[in-house]
């Protein structure tokens, strides 16, 4: 169970990094938070957390594609995702393509690819992608924003 406090501390690291704080408490008319390893798939299950609309787990180790393909089942209101720093993959971005509300993710200092970028083409609503620090190149970058184009959709603002 998840335990109930004052402030909700997503990130486990810096509570600047916590923006969603005020948010969380009053879109979902409770107060809770995660402590450092208890961000495991079963307590995001649990925790009400399909109304968020913006989530920071940067630089938390235990994120990893096990607890992002949980994420992207429950979390689908979300708009900006950050998971830079996390140990996410190729495999983990998979489960991104469910999050079609996604604005802005940030998967800077991960173990994302090239190849992983594929599984984002489709997000209609997805502006702004962050992968500095990644294996993600100008190639990588060209194809995605073709692809979107060859979908209809617009470009998307790339950062490497």
């Amino acid at each position: 169970m998840i335990p109930l406090c004052k402030y909700a501390d997503i990130c486990g690291l810096d509570p600047r990094l916590c923006s969603i704080c005020g948010q969380l408490s009053a879109r979902l008319g409770r107060e809770f938070s995660f402590k450092p390893g208890e961000i495991t798939p079963e307590a995001i299950t649990n925790s009400m957390l399909g109304k968020l609309t913006v989530l920071n787990l940067a630089r938390l180790g235990c994120v990893d594609d096990r607890v992002l393909a949980v994420l992207c089942t429950h979390c689908k209101s979300l708009e900006i995702l950050h998971l830079n720093g996390t140990n996410v993959t190729d495999a983990g971005i998979e489960h991104c393509a469910k999050l079609t509300k996604l604005e802005l993710l940030n998967l800077s200092n991960t173990g994302v690819t090239n190849a992983g970028l594929e599984h984002l083409y489709g997000l209609s609503n997805l502006q702004n992608l962050l992968v500095m620090n990644t294996q993600v190149d100008d190639t990588g970058k060209t194809r995605f924003n073709r692809k979107r184009l060859d979908r209809g959709l617009p470009t998307c603002c790339i950062r490497l």
